[in-house]
């Protein structure tokens, strides 16, 4: 439904409430004087019937003017309506093209604050996340600037991961992913460790990207990799194996193993890869952390020597019944 000018002189589509006017978005909040509400619409119909560029109607709006803020006026709201409604029928007004316009008389950290503002509008969400993810990809500083307009902003890391458009991507071959961890580091850093756990990353990642949340864990270990998120993914891995040895139910190191290769594989399976192999590996790092939690740090030095000595099938046996 298109926006129009409410009583109360705001944008909206006539449910101010469901729209999310009430936001923090400046953009938003702004009011129309009722002197200049007729004369709002008329444009705005006048633009419509013609079918104008959403160049030429971003002039007739004067929203290129002089001194004129983007997310100070409601009329930058009605000129994405129009553009999304013009693009209906024209293919000479792309995403990229919108930017690249809108960069022309505005700094990247300008449309950065803009598009987080707008993106308050829920109908305006995906426009605005949208021309983030252009920014990110064709400003070459880009990037960083997003980053210190979110960190001053105080956007979680989550609704970073959703901007990105994370959710069943394949993280392994993922570059955007690398900057989102990168984010989220500053933003602990900034904001606390507790600002975005161990835990609530667990929770994101494992209903986002890994329905079998222990397989995780062997993204975790392939992580550990990289020196520059070794730190990070060594302590989430720990998170997810003390998260698993206390459920409420028996997940011993057998089990365990049984969900790494699922759906249809076995614990045993995993024995018989290199030791270097990250899956192995996973298995191994969790042995030994049941192994000093459930039962003592000398069982656990007995279970590393198995796994030296090439024997992990004794080594699980050990450290589940000692």
């Amino acid at each position: 439904m298109p926006y129009q000018v409410n009583q109360a002189g705001l944008v909206g589509d006539g449910d101010e409430e469901r729209t999310g006017m009430s936001s923090l978005s400046k953009v938003a909040a702004k009011v129309v004087t009722s002197r200049n509400r007729k004369s709002l619409e008329r444009a705005i119909t006048s633009s419509l019937d013609i079918g104008k560029h959403p160049r030429l109607v971003f002039a007739s709006f004067k929203l290129d003017a002089t001194g004129v803020k983007l997310d100070d006026t409601p009329l930058f709201l009605h000129w994405l309506n129009y553009v999304e409604r013009y693009r209906r029928n024209h293919i000479d007004f792309s995403d990229f093209g919108m930017l690249q316009f809108l960069r022309k008389s505005n700094s990247d950290e300008t449309l950065v604050e803009l598009f987080q503002s707008i993106r308050q509008v829920p109908e305006m969400k995906k426009i605005a996340d949208t021309l983030q993810r252009n920014l990110y990809w064709y400003s070459e500083n880009g990037y960083k600037i997003m980053e210190s307009v979110w960190l001053k902003s105080r956007v979680s890391p989550e609704e970073v991961f959703n901007i990105f458009l994370l959710r069943s991507e394949s993280l392994e071959r993922s570059s955007t992913f690398s900057d989102w961890l990168r984010y989220m580091k500053l933003f602990r850093k900034e904001y606390g460790a507790d600002s975005f756990s161990d835990l609530h990353l667990i929770d994101l990642l494992s209903k986002a990207n890994y329905r079998v949340e222990a397989q995780l864990g062997i993204f975790m270990q392939k992580l550990k990799g990289n020196p520059e998120f070794e730190t990070l993914a060594e302590s989430v891995q720990k998170t997810l194996f003390h998260k698993w040895i206390h459920n409420k139910h028996d997940i011993n190191p057998k089990t365990f193993g049984d969900l790494l290769v699922n759906p249809g594989g076995e614990w045993k399976s995993l024995l018989m890869l290199p030791k270097t192999d990250a899956r192995f590996k996973t298995l191994e790092g969790y042995t030994l952390q049941y192994a000093v939690e459930l039962r003592g740090k000398s069982v656990k030095e007995n279970v590393k020597k198995l796994f030296d000595g090439d024997n992990p099938e004794a080594a699980l046996a050990l450290a589940m019944n000692s």
